[in-house]
């Protein structure tokens, strides 16, 4: 798209003339009204987006440069005439288009900025968080020369599983940073984070410790009844949260099978047995397809080098599971974090914050337990983005040193 630098010079001068002949008109008492600093802040405005469509020359082609005016055009009608309070917002905004047009990904990204701001009301953040992932997953793998049709595929399962997200990011997004920082002050809510993160923690472990020996035995052995085994790892997922805790106390509880020897109820040991059952099967699950995925001939080239079976699997098996092991650790913290049905029957008290949230919900009402609920939601999404981060990182650094000879 060729454009001479005087066609650029006599636009900009018929811009410059055209608001001086609103400064006039608004002198005189016209119809058409601007304040002096709207003015001259929308005539440096039009000044900036004269001057980057003059650089766009030869850059873009002749349809996007066509659709440049149209879309500085649409943000000048939302912001002046749409809604003219919000006409402040449109130097800016007209600024930044300016700017990110040359980038088609930017641009996608600021303009589904503005619509949700302007038509998502009163949950801008959270619709642009859903639709822009939708656009900027569907970008990167047209980026990658895919067909439409994997474009269509992936932006349709981002958009469905944004949907069920999208009440999570609008509940979050809904408090102010001032409450949420007063709601994780308070002592109650304090001892429930930190009663949470323990006894997530420490089940976790616990887990680990025997979920991989089981897990790797499942992967390398071969018996009668390993199907009948396999599925009993899957019972806890599928048995209802309130019959578990009831399960337990009819062994542990005061007037259970146990009662006379142990005292679990309202301890946390009690939170962690319940925690353990219904997040078990996710680690040993995981870790049994990640030994699984570690062919069976390498352990044998390290037999046949001089390594012991326990030294095949230290060096060998264990490494290369590391990374999906690593994965189910995760799941299976998560699972334990979020358990409340159990938990509220088996041990109410230290109180986790899940059934801190469960407790408020159900005395003084959801505005009571909102709060509760968004710092809880917060505490486990940073803890969740930090293990990934590890995995990504540290795992990756792990796994080139190990494939080095």
């Amino acid at each position: 798209m060729r454009l001479r630098r005087s066609d650029f010079l006599a636009t900009a001068g018929l811009m410059a003339l055209l608001h001086v002949l609103l400064l006039i008109g608004q002198i005189r008492g016209l119809r058409f009204r601007l304040e002096h600093f709207t003015n001259i802040a929308l005539l440096f405005t039009n000044f900036y987006f004269l001057y980057s469509g003059y650089l766009l020359k030869g850059i873009v082609g002749r349809l996007r440069f066509i659709l440049y005016p149209v879309g500085y055009g649409a943000l000048f009608f939302l912001f002046f005439l749409y809604n003219p309070d919000w006409r402040a917002l449109f130097f800016p905004f007209g600024i930044i288009y300016s700017s990110l047009y040359r980038l088609p990904g930017a641009l996608g990204l600021f303009v589904i900025f503005v619509l949700s701001h302007v038509f998502a009301q009163p949950h801008p953040w959270a619709a642009f968080i859903v639709v822009g992932a939708v656009f900027a997953v569907a970008y990167m793998v047209h980026r990658r020369a895919y067909g439409w049709f994997h474009v269509t595929f992936v932006a349709f399962g981002v958009a469905a599983f944004g949907l069920l997200l999208f009440p999570i990011l609008s509940f979050v997004l809904l408090d102010s940073p001032q409450t949420i920082l007063g709601t994780f002050s308070q002592p109650e809510v304090g001892l429930a984070l930190k009663t949470s993160l323990v006894s997530a923690t420490i089940c976790t472990v616990v887990v680990l410790l025997f979920g991989v020996p089981l897990a790797y035995g499942i992967a390398r052995t071969r018996f009668r009844g390993k199907a009948i085994l396999e599925t009993a790892i899957d019972v806890p997922i599928l048995i209802p949260q309130s019959a578990v805790g009831v399960a337990f106390l009819w062994v542990v509880g005061s007037k259970g099978i146990l009662g006379g020897v142990t005292n679990v109820p309202g301890t946390l040991l009690g939170v962690i047995l319940a925690q353990m059952f219904v997040s078990a099967p996710f680690l040993i699950k995981t870790a049994i397809a990640s030994f699984e995925a570690v062919h069976p001939r390498l352990e044998s080239v390290a037999r046949s080098l001089g390594a012991s079976p326990a030294g095949a699997f230290w060096r060998v098996s264990l490494p290369l599971a590391a990374r999906g092991i690593f994965v189910g650790c995760i799941l299976t913290w998560s699972r334990a974090i979020s358990e409340v049905g159990s938990v509220a029957i088996l041990a109410y008290y230290p109180m986790t914050a899940s059934v801190l949230v469960f407790s408020r919900s159900t005395q003084a009402g959801i505005e009571q337990a909102r709060p509760v609920a968004i710092v809880l939601i917060l505490t486990c999404l940073w803890v969740f983005l930090g293990l990934h981060f590890i995995r990504s990182v540290a795992f990756k650094r792990f796994v080139v040193r190990f494939d080095q000879p």
